[in-house]
Parts: structure tokens; sequence; C-alpha cells
């Protein structure tokens, strides 16, 4: 299991880094390729879509039953459970067809702001997403089937192969001048066989089967039961950025969608970064929460959440000083209002996801509904923001909107619910955590900042040189002053394996 979880971080990790390849060297390429019109509608297209692929949030349930099941050894409990999942699957995805049939007749009412042209482009977009998306839906409970079995190189190794197929997509299109529809249809397509190759591994381990166990009484309550507040979570975080795109292209244009969009791109690698490990742990969460070990449960929310601010804090750290100086040489000039658009989203992102182990309490003990009443807070407060902030702030009101729910709903309520109901102590880790491992980058983000207003860094190599050094003396610092003896002997471990696999490959 742990060989397993570390060449599934290893995976993410260069998952990672092919997404970062792909946002540096491949979205400006597409970028200056569409247009910034046609980049906010197909940014549009796959944003609706996703918004309207609602599956009750199912996809965490199955995570949860399969991993709650294995780790009590009950094969036939978890094959009832994913029996009855995937019924409800099929049957969404024909109230789907509806769903996006009726967004596609009323695009026009939905999105006054976009222009009779920019619409037509729009709606054939969708379309194609959409068709694609009816067919993908089905395959969906893989991806909970697989992370809930500790099956973290399937997982993450399809990750890696969808995000080369993205990176493939795109450069055909851009190199064979290559319009909107097909590069719309490309990305799902390859999104479309990523599910298939997941599916085809859960039937081949015998997760997945034509014909299930009927599912009992109690097993059919227990989903219903946890369904039922899953929906909440599964609305509720479309409701935050995925929703914003709609919102913007309804109340304020074209222009405001790809500002957002390329600042929500940024959020998605801080995501990334985080979902490198955090989605490792569910399967040994639940082992810990079966045994009522709340010691271990506690050292392990520390340890991962030390290693998430530690490599959270130099991807934000290096963004907050550089980012201004980043953002023009990578898209030139007419996009200088998105770095403060990419620091309002971020930030939060600190505290957010260095909580993943705590989430993962709440899931294996099955008391989703905390938080899907935090997610409510969120998506309430998020709305309610966006649609007074919007239509005068553009792209920074929205992310003010999304920034601000989070707060309220995912960092003040959730570790309201941490403390009193999960009965972890928070307070220690904040102090164990944030309060210590945030020193280094705070001290060094003020020092680059103030650097730049001496030294301009006016081309690639002059930033990349300011970078790396941030990067060394980050390193240097975090290892001499903020890391303890487990945390560098770790390290140290985990270089040497590398250093002599690598050796004996060679």
């Amino acid at each position: 299991m742990r060989s397993e979880l570390l060449r599934g971080a290893a995976l993410s990790y260069f998952g990672i880094a092919l997404a970062v390849v792909s946002g540096l060297v491949v979205t400006p390429l597409l970028v200056r390729h569409l247009g910034r019109g046609d980049y906010a509608l197909f940014t549009l297209s796959i944003s609706v879509v996703t918004l309207l692929t609602f599956d009750l949030g199912l996809n965490s349930a199955v995570a949860r039953f399969v991993a709650t099941f294995e780790a009590s050894k009950d094969r036939q409990a978890t094959l009832e459970a994913l029996g009855v999942i995937r019924r409800v699957y099929a049957a969404l995805d024909l109230g789907l067809v509806l769903v996006l049939t009726a967004v596609w007749l009323s695009a026009d009412r939905l999105f006054p702001a976009l222009s009779a042209d920019e619409l037509g482009r729009f709606r054939v977009a969708f379309a194609i997403t959409g068709i694609l998306m009816v067919v993908n839906f089905p395959l969906q409970p893989a991806n909970g089937t697989l992370q809930g079995l500790g099956r973290f190189v399937a997982l993450r190794g399809s990750d890696v192969a969808w995000r080369f197929a993205s990176i493939v997509v795109t450069l055909v299109a851009v190199t064979a001048d290559l319009g909107i529809y097909w590069l719309v249809f490309g990305t799902a397509l390859s999104s479309l066989a990523i599910s298939a190759y997941r599916a085809s591994a859960c039937l081949r381990w015998g997760m997945w089967q034509w014909r299930y166990p009927a599912a009992s009484a109690p097993i059919r309550r227990e989903i219903a039961r946890y369904t039922s507040w899953s929906v909440v979570v599964a609305l509720g975080q479309r409701l935050m950025i995925t929703v914003m795109p709609a919102i913007l292209a309804a109340m304020a244009g074209t222009h405001d969608v790809a500002g957002f969009a390329i600042a929500a791109m940024f959020e998605g690698y801080v995501w990334l970064i985080a979902n490198a490990v955090n989605g490792l742990f569910l399967p040994r969460v639940a082992r810990l929460v079966l045994e009522q070990d709340t010691d271990a449960i506690q050292l392990l929310m520390t340890r991962v959440g030390r290693f998430q601010v530690m490599v959270l804090a130099l991807f934000i750290g290096a963004f907050i000083a550089f980012g201004p100086a980043f953002l023009r040489l990578w898209l030139g000039p007419g996009f200088d209002d998105v770095y403060a658009v990419c620091l309002v989203l971020i930030v939060p992102s600190l505290i957010i996801y260095s909580q993943e182990v705590a989430m993962s309490v709440v899931i294996a003990r099955g008391e989703i509904r905390f938080r899907a009443l935090c997610t409510a807070i969120a998506a309430v407060v998020n709305l309610l923001l966006a649609v007074v902030l919007a239509p005068h702030l553009g792209a920074l009101g929205a992310a003010i909107s999304v920034a601000t729910g989070s707060v309220a709903g995912y960092i003040i309520a959730m570790n309201i619910v941490y403390t009193k109901v999960m009965s972890l102590d928070i307070l220690a880790f904040f102090r164990q955590v944030h309060m210590r491992m945030l020193l280094i980058p705070a001290v060094l983000v003020g020092l680059f900042i103030a650097l730049g207003h001496y030294w301009r860094w006016t081309s690639v190599a002059h930033l990349g040189l300011a970078i790396l050094a941030f990067t060394l003396l980050y390193a240097l610092g975090m290892w001499k002053w903020i890391l303890n003896t487990d945390e560098t002997k770790f390290i140290g471990n985990f270089s040497r394996r590398l250093t002599r696999k690598g050796a004996s490959k060679s």
C-alpha cells in the first residue's frame, strides 16, 4: 500500500508538471490562435457542461463506500453499493440529455451579453461537448472506485495520460490551424477515452460487473442518506468557480470571461498541487476511523498539512512576488487585470487545501451533512456577492465573491466542525503548520517584492534567475529552520531511494 501511495504521488507530480507545461506553453498559443473571444467561448462551453453534469455527489460517495467496506473486508457490501450507484448514474444520464437540450435552446436568454455571432459559435461548441459528455457520464463512478480501492497508480496514471492528450490536441489544433469546434471535440474525446480506460480497469479487477448482487436495505438507506447531503456538496461546489464564466457571460462579457478563465487556471494548478497527495489518504483515514485512533489521525493531519503548506507556499509565494512580470512576459499586453484576480482566488487555498485529511475524517465518519452545510454557506455567500460585484468589477468581482464564500464556508464554518464535531485539535494544527511553515515564504515574498522596485524582471532570463533564487533560498530556509528531524530524514531517504533507482536503471 505504501509503495502504491508513493508511486501515485510521483505520478501526480508528473501530471502537475504536464499541466504547468500546458499552461505556460500551450495556453498562450491557444489564446493567440483562437483570440480572446473564441478562447472565452471554448472555456464557457466546457464550464457550462461541467456545471450541468450533476452527479448528486455520487462520485465522492463511491470513494467513501468502497474505502469503508474494503477496510472492513466486506467485498459483498462493496459490490452492492456499486450496483445501486451505477444504476443511479444511468438514470441521471437521461436527465442530463434533457437539461443540456433546454440550455441549448435558451442560450440567447441565458447569455444576453453574447453577440449573435458569439451565440451561434457557442451553441455549436456546447452541442459537441454535451453529446460526448452524455456518453462519458455513466463511466464517472470509476474515479471514486479506484480512489476507494487505493489503486492510485491507475488513477493518477490516467490523469497523466489525459493531460498529455490535452496538450497533443491543443498543439494539433494550433499547428493545423483548426478552429474552436475541432478543439472542443478533441478535448471532450480525450476525456471520454480516459474514462473508458478507468472503467475497463474496474472491470478487470472485478469491481464493476454486468450483474450486481441485490443491495440490502441498510446499504440502500445509507446510500440514500449520504447522497441526500452529497447532492448539496456537489451543487455548492459547482456554484463556486465553475459557475463564474456563465455569470460573467451574462453580466459582463467575453473579455471578463477570458480573464477569469486564466486566473481560474492558476487556481486549478494550486488544487492540482494539493490533490497530488490529498486524494491518496482516504483509505488510510477510513482504517484509522474504524480503529478509533484519534492520535494517529491528528498526527497524519499535521504531517500532511505541513507538507502541503510547504509546497503550496512556494508556488503561491512565487506568484505573489513575480506574478505581474510573469503575466506580462507570458501573455503580453492586455492582461494586467489577471494578476489581482489570480491572487484573490489562490490565497485562501493555503488553509483550505492543507486540511484535506480533516475533510477525509468527515467523509469516513459519514458526517457529510456538516460538509454540505458549510458548502452551502460558501455557495450562497459567493452567489449573493457575485450578483452585486460582477456587473461593476467583472472578473475581479467574481474572484472576490469566490474568495469570500470560501473563507466563510470552507475556512470558518468547516474549522468549527473539525473542532466541535470531529474533536480535532485545530488550534494545535495551525500552530504546528501555518504559524511555522509560513515564516520563510513571508520573508522571501517581502524581500523579492522590494527588490523588484530596483530590478525589473523584463526578460525571461532575468525572471527565471529571480525565481530560481527565490526557490533556492526557500528550500535552504525551510531545511535549516522549519523542517523537523523526521521531515528532513524522510526527504533524505526518499532522495536516496530515487538516486538508487536512477543508478540501477542506468
